[in-house]
């Protein structure tokens, strides 16, 4: 499309990524989709166009709008990169450049002004942006042709890569499968519930206590406190996940049924009775030692997010 020439905050492209966004959201509501820029003036202004079109003071979790710096590790369906007609050599660069167009699991929307490959770059990156020149993205099956157009920005998709499901070797085929969350994993992981995808989310009560007393030690960062708490909200709001008391009955003899981490693996054992398939979602090694003695199924974060890259 045509950029002015030194514009970070082109009207033009940012208008058009909102709606090349919100076409995406509407096909696929539960897609996780990164806007990315060099600039942290475009950042904010894209940011800025998304809380006003959406007239929202917040942007939806499975959205992430943020400078190619601040994004290393990020992993998510949809990669939109914006390079405005500014400085366009600090956004063409090589390492940069990589990271920005290789966060996407499915596909990577570059934006930028039509004459780009008149700027200088280096031959990797010039060899990547000749291959999507035209606007077209290689696929699998070109008997299945979608054009998704916005503005000037128009992306042609051509069929459909379906990319395997990766299954945690913890589930179970054959039954309910519950993921139950320990206090320490939403302080170290504040999304962790849209992590845990299409099965069932359950915060037992004492939980939502650990994480209102943490807010009051200096060592914890009460952002992350606080998203964690706006994201089990809005799984509770959508039923994506809910809330249970622990049951100290249900506690074998020699358990303090006094102490947090006993009430979460009662919950545990009320749907291994159930005949279900709890899975125990925790950082903390002891815990895990007494779950797995009581036959319940444990994962620890990290490997958690190990298995589902």
């Amino acid at each position: 499309m045509n950029l002015k020439i030194g514009d970070k905050k082109p009207e033009n492209a940012l208008n058009a990524i909102f709606d090349l966004t919100e076409r995406i959201l509407r096909e696929s509501p539960e897609v996780q989709i990164a806007i990315l820029s060099k600039f942290k003036e475009t950042v904010k202004e894209l940011q800025k166009t998304f809380i006003s079109k959406l007239h929202s003071e917040e942007i939806p979790d499975n959205l992430k709008i943020e400078t190619v710096d601040r994004i290393q590790g990020l992993t998510v369906d949809y990669t939109i990169f914006l390079i405005p007609n500014a400085s366009v050599s600090y956004s063409l660069d090589s390492e940069l450049f990589n990271v920005a167009t290789s966060r996407a699991s499915r596909c990577t929307i570059i934006v930028a002004d039509r004459m780009i490959l008149k700027n200088f770059m280096s031959n990797e990156v010039r060899r990547f942006l000749l291959k999507i020149n035209g606007n077209k993205v290689a696929a699998l099956k070109p008997s299945v042709t979608q054009t998704i157009k916005s503005g000037e920005l128009k992306v042609t998709v051509l069929g459909k890569i379906i990319l395997p499901e990766k299954h945690l070797k913890e589930i179970v085929a054959d039954k309910e499968n519950i993921f139950i969350i320990d206090t320490n994993v939403f302080v170290k992981c504040p999304t962790i519930i849209s992590k845990v995808g299409k099965y069932k989310v359950v915060i037992p009560t004492i939980v939502l206590e650990e994480l209102d007393r943490l807010k009051l030690k200096q060592s914890i960062d009460n952002k992350v406190l606080n998203d964690a708490v706006k994201n089990i909200n809005k799984a509770f709001l959508n039923n994506y996940s809910s809330m249970e008391e622990g049951d100290p009955s249900l506690l074998p003899a020699g358990f303090d049924a006094q102490k947090a981490d006993c009430l979460i693996l009662s919950v545990a054992l009320r749907y291994k009775t159930e005949d279900k398939k709890p899975i125990l979602l925790t950082s903390d090694n002891l815990l895990q030692s007494k779950a797995l003695g009581l036959g319940i199924t444990t994962i620890s974060l990290k490997d958690f997010l190990s298995e589902r890259k």
